[in-house]
């Protein structure tokens, strides 16, 4: 394979289980459901409950994302109602490259009224306009801020839950061991992370020894590289700055509008490249300096990732809130361009806990990623690795996410080691920790397995990581997903786990696991229960 395009025609022509085209846009949701729950979530008179991430334009209205069919005059339809009143602003419009190519994507200022219906209400909304498929808020992203060495908790630093059964659901502290006793056996604090380069990484994941990535296309959507020859030579092979909307030119040495600011662009760029240095790599500079973006400049650069025929895009980043049109985009990404996604499931699991929003997305080909440690040999090797403290849990509630339920039971996928990891970058060796150091292994892992199996889709790759990674002892299901700790070996040679890693977990991550689906609700797929009662649905 040489590149993305032959490996879709790969697809095509080898008659292999290939995404269905869609034969045009994606028709709108019935009962106003061309509204996101998060919009319909809202008070329209009032402005009262928005969200706190919902952008706001310079005269202080929401900023929203209108997806809108641009077969015809759709573009000019957009452009009069926001012309028809004061007040309304057209802030950009873009053609989209997902999947059909008749839509059209435009972000738009207005009064929440010119949305919702309101205690009076206008004849005009922007919902109404009859090319409009689906309007959501344009949300705050931000990277999955990484933790450094030192700002790690000790295990007696957490208190152990109080109140009703397993610690009361008002705790998001602790976890029940078995018959209920709370315990930090196989969750790793400051203790038991020991620092891991790339090689190590390698070691405790299969990786050691293997292919290198020649052919594949990975996306990295973040805050930019730093361009460093000496690091990357001919690797970047192209880039764009999703929230200046410029491009870069690595053919004529210009990688200015992609550079990053921040450092942790170059660090996720820095681990792909050092497990796959075969990889050509894309680089999004979807978020700012600061670490912040939007739900729009994010989706700005999944549309560039898939006009830049990507294999697999990855994304340490999230939101707290879910962006249904982003998840929209992704589905199709998925669906009808054959693309893989890898995604931070986030570090929050001491506050809001759930999978961050867009890993919270439940879909075929999108690789919701924990962290780990890196044990020693002494510790015990790749099955000794403990699930991070601070790496966001599943299964979803669904609650408070503004997702109307659509995300409720949303797990992790696979883990990878995020604790104490040392990537190279142009500053130099640089060691952080979270779900962000998590990710960009298994998107390197996904681009190799690609390169080496042209005929696998979105859907059979993330499946075969899953299948074949490394089962955990000290790990719930909950915290690591069903793919336990990703083993790329084992994945290119397609040789699956003897057992699911539910059915070879302690007896303290069950009860950390009957924790957490009873704290979110979904009891479903619970194995031990106080101890007593052991099933698997």
């Amino acid at each position: 394979m040489t590149d993305s395009v032959s490996r879709r025609g790969f697809l095509a022509g080898a008659g292999a289980t290939a995404a269905t085209l869609a034969a045009g846009p994606r028709p709108a949701r019935a009962d106003n459901g061309a509204l996101s729950p998060a919009i319909r979530g809202t008070d329209g008179w009032f402005d009262l409950n928005l969200p706190e991430t919902v952008r706001r334009s310079e005269m202080g209205n929401p900023i929203f994302s209108v997806r809108f069919d641009n077969r015809g005059d759709g573009t000019q339809d957009i452009e009069k109602w926001v012309r028809d009143i004061d007040g309304r602003e057209l802030l950009s419009v873009k053609e989209s490259v997902a999947g059909d190519g008749d839509t059209g994507r435009a972000t738009v200022a207005a009064p929440m009224l010119d949305v919702l219906q309101g205690w009076w209400d206008r004849d005009d909304k922007l919902q109404d306009i009859s090319v409009v498929e689906h309007v959501d808020f344009d949300l705050g992203v931000e990277i999955v801020e990484p933790l450094l060495p030192s700002q790690h908790l000790a295990a007696d630093a957490v208190e152990a839950p109080g109140g009703w059964w397993a610690g009361g659901f008002s705790s998001a502290w602790g976890w029940f061991g078995d018959n209920g006793e709370w315990t930090t056996e196989g969750v790793a604090y400051n203790a038991n992370a020991p620092e891991a380069d790339m090689q190590r990484v390698r070691e405790l994941t299969g990786g050691s020894g293997q292919p290198d990535g020649t052919g594949a296309r990975i996306a990295i959507l973040d805050t930019g590289l730093t361009y460093d020859n000496a690091q990357y030579g001919d690797s970047v092979v192209a880039g764009y700055n999703a929230v200046e909307d410029t491009e870069a030119d690595p053919a004529g040495g210009d990688y200015t509008p992609i550079e990053d600011g921040n450092g942790h662009g170059d660090w996720c760029a820095g681990c792909i490249h050092d497990h796959a240095p075969g990889a050509d790599l894309l680089i999004a500079k979807v978020l700012s300096d600061d670490g912040s973006g939007s739900t729009v400049s994010v989706s700005n650069g999944i549309e560039w990732a898939i006009e830049q025929n990507a294999d697999v895009v990855s994304m340490s980043l999230g939101s707290s809130i879910y962006a249904e049109q982003q998840a929209d985009l992704i589905e199709d990404a998925i669906d009808k361009e054959d693309v893989v996604f890898t995604i931070a499931a986030g570090n929050s699991r001491q506050s809001t806990r759930w999978i961050g929003s867009p890993g919270d997305l439940r879909a075929s080909g999108v690789l919701t990623v924990t962290a780990t440690n890196a044990p020693t040999e002494e510790m015990g090797g790749a099955v000794a690795a403990e699930s991070a403290y601070f790496s966001c849990v599943g299964p979803d509630s669904g609650l408070g996410d503004f997702s109307g339920a659509r995300t409720k039971g949303a797990m992790p996928d696979i883990a990878a080691p995020g604790m104490n990891t040392t990537a190279p970058t142009p500053d130099g060796a640089v060691t952080l920790s979270g779900t962000s150091m998590a990710t960009p292994t298994v998107a390197a892992y996904a681009g190799i397995l690609r390169a080496e199996d042209p005929s696998l889709n979105a859907k059979q790759v993330r499946d075969r990581l899953v299948t074949t990674g490394t089962r955990l002892k000290g790990a719930g299901e909950t915290e690591v997903g069903p793919g336990g700790l990703v083993h790329l070996e084992r994945a290119l040679e397609n040789q699956p786990s003897e057992k699911a890693q539910i059915a070879v977990q302690n007896d303290a991550a069950d009860g950390r696991d009957a924790y957490n689906r009873g704290l979110s609700g979904n009891w479903h797929g619970t194995r031990k229960l106080f101890g007593w009662a052991k099933w698997r649905v």
